[in-house]
């Protein structure tokens, strides 16, 4: 191609040179996009301008990147209703993709301040903290931390916490979510998720932040998902009531 001209926006082009190749089908969803070294001399332009570009990307979910494995081409993203809020087993199972789940730590803790509050305990009280690693396609997206009222859920340690937690729940402790309430909040991940999902620290992400309730409007679970921001496409359907 000609030679890109030098200036602040050189960025914006390169952006929309590779977001026409990934919308016309050149470069393939969840394909691994050339190396840096190798974009920048066919795109004729410094790897530190194609970074920016490729950021850009980034942001606006057409790409990823993935530590020490290079940049890939988005994929379809998960829809996400919030009126149903399916759980995430089944969620991206009727979308045709396979979820799976690990579980990273079961731990007991003293409730927070701030845990204290979203269980409707008091502080200092046993919980559960539970995290885990969930994955699409064999692609890690997302990182939970699940905090549960300790009392309400004894030898919860000892279950199998590599599935649905909302079935666990249910089967073991009779105990079903009729509702919850939901947060969505734009985030960049810190090191620590981050390491767990193979991107850098600072990366974009999506953090949704669930409180179940059971039957009896008691606090079941108080959950903090930390979703990769190229992945999610959340809907809502609203009605006109005037």
């Amino acid at each position: 191609m000609e030679k890109l001209k030098k200036n602040r926006r050189t960025y914006l082009i390169l952006r929309d040179v590779i977001a026409e190749k990934i919308a016309s089908g050149f470069y393939q969803a969840n394909q691994r996009l050339p190396s840096e070294r190798e974009l920048a001399e066919e795109l004729q332009t410094t790897r530190l301008t194609l970074r920016d570009a490729l950021f850009q990307l980034e942001i606006e979910g057409k790409v990823f990147r993935m530590d020490r494995r290079g940049w890939y081409v988005s994929g379809k993203r998960l829809s996400f209703d919030i009126g149903l809020d399916k759980g995430f087993m089944t969620n991206v199972s009727d979308q045709g993709y396979i979820p799976t789940t690990e579980l990273i730590f079961c731990e007991e803790e003293a409730a927070s301040g701030m845990l204290a509050e979203a269980l409707n305990i008091t502080k200092g009280d046993p919980v559960y903290h539970i995290q885990r690693k969930r994955s699409i396609n064999n692609r890690p997206v997302l990182i939970e931390d699940i905090y549960l009222d300790l009392s309400r859920y004894p030898g919860l340690h000892h279950a199998n916490l590599d599935s649905s937690l909302s079935v666990v729940l249910a089967d073991i402790y009779g105990i079903k979510v009729k509702y919850s309430d939901i947060q969505i909040t734009p985030i960049a991940f810190n090191d620590l998720h981050a390491k767990s999902l193979h991107v850098s620290p600072g990366t974009p992400g999506t953090l949704i932040t669930r409180t179940s309730y059971d039957a009896d409007c008691k606090v079941m679970e108080f959950d903090q998902e930390y979703w990769l921001s190229d992945v999610l496409r959340v809907e809502l359907r609203t009605s006109n009531k005037y």
